[in-house]
């Protein structure tokens, strides 16, 4: 896998789960495709090789080439599970993890998916399922977590990353995220709909939200199933982005999370 220059944007997993509840009004229109396909995109398997632009959770850029259609896909990460069941891919996944089992319409069908792990799994045990491809969020990609990028690629292994709690990423990152799947899964008309429908409800809530006269303050914790629960500030996600697009002030507490 060969480094690459350009930028990828960068997402974080809060915004899918309230994404279809809360959304920005007035998002921007989305970049063009950051992937390159070889052959026609409509003649199945002459859509590869797909080349993506990714950046692991520490900024560094590098590029994933897909040889062919992913057919063992592991996936690690409550919302990315749940765009594979969106776009009718879940019957590749072979192992999830880092589940947070939260509600959304998704849960039956989440609930039926081979489970590795609610949280992290281990790289022996990720290794053991013989994945083509693994789907996951950034920050799970170190040492010391499911392993870094390169650590994949050694192993025949591509990483298709959702970059996550990165500061910058915004709802334009998340739909880049979006699009990355349907380039590699050839699923791009279904990715576009999606980024439509989206950013059609988005503009929906903006224009009621304008006619409110009061700003109810909203204040992001959560606790990903655990006993305690966590501050968001908004350097962990656009979920701020979205609360005061929809008519809310966000609460920031602390620059710290």
């Amino acid at each position: 896998m060969n480094t690459s220059p350009l930028r990828i944007p960068i997402r974080v997993r809060a915004a899918l789960a309230a994404g279809s509840v809360l959304l920005l009004a007035g998002c921007a229109d989305t970049a063009p495709p950051a992937a390159v396909r070889g052959g026609d995109e409509a003649s199945g398997r002459d859509r590869y090789p797909v080349t993506v632009h990714v950046m692991d959770d520490a900024g560094k850029k590098l590029t994933q080439t897909v040889g062919a259609e992913p057919k063992r896909v592991v996936v690690i990460g409550q919302a990315l599970a749940e765009l594979m069941v969106e776009f009718g891919l879940d019957d590749r996944i072979v192992g999830v993890g880092y589940l947070d089992n939260s509600y959304s319409t998704y849960t039956d069908r989440i609930a039926k998916l081979p489970k590795i792990s609610d949280r992290l799994p281990a790289k022996e045990a990720v290794l053991a399922l013989r994945p083509d491809l693994v789907l996951t969020m950034s920050f799970a990609l170190k040492p010391d977590k499911i392993g870094e990028i390169p650590f994949w690629n050694e192993r025949g292994v591509d990483v298709l990353p959702a970059v996550n709690y990165t500061a910058g990423r915004d709802l334009d990152s998340y739909y880049e995220d979006v699009r990355h799947v349907g380039e590699v899964f050839g699923e791009t008309e279904r990715t576009e709909a999606y980024t439509r429908e989206q950013k059609s409800r988005i503009a929906a809530i903006g224009r009621r939200a304008k006619k409110a006269t009061d700003s109810p303050g909203v204040l992001l914790v959560a606790s990903g199933g655990r006993d305690t629960y966590d501050y968001y500030a908004p350097s962990l996600g656009p979920v701020d982005e979205m609360v005061n697009g929809a008519g809310g002030t966000y609460l920031e507490l602390t620059d710290d999370s």
